[in-house]
């Protein structure tokens, strides 16, 4: 029996697994390429109930929570014409009120608007209301004569 020096013997594995390992190689490359599909999830509902009323110096926003939401984004145009502006990033679905110091810069109508969030991006429909402000009377009080 002869034997097959080592150097030999050692080139000829070399060999064979070179040969096997590009489809060893491809085989590992499609299983992690074949990730199973994530479904989309459903949009979300429109929160409900969106109020603003007048407070303090500022406007009180009111809304309902959504369910699977995990956070809300708000926005305040300002009219007539103004841009729409992100006033309010609220991360948690905890938060279902916001109140607004800045529109006291402008004291004019405004529209709001509320959008739950997935992460960090929008999930759904979004409500709006738009906020009047109230007339404020000035009363005049009549001239009194004095003596």
């Amino acid at each position: 029996m002869r034997r097959t020096p080592f150097a030999r013997r050692f080139f000829i594995l070399a060999v064979a697994v070179a040969t096997a390992a590009p489809s060893l190689a491809a085989q590992i490359v499609a299983r992690e390429v074949r990730k199973p599909a994530t479904a989309t999830p459903a949009p979300l509902p429109a929160p409900a109930n969106f109020t603003a009323v007048r407070a303090n110096d500022g406007v009180q926003l009111h809304w309902g929570t959504v369910p699977n939401a995990t956070g809300y984004w708000l926005y305040r145009t300002a009219e007539p014409n103004g841009k729409e502006d992100l006033i309010g990033n609220l991360p948690t679905v905890e938060s279902t009120a916001f109140f607004d110091r800045d529109w006291t810069k402008t004291k004019g109508s405004a529209t709001y608007r509320v959008v739950a969030t997935v992460g960090n991006r929008p999930a759904g429909s979004s409500a709006s209301v738009r906020f009047v402000p109230p007339l404020e009377q000035k009363i005049a009080l009549p001239a009194v004569k004095r003596p």
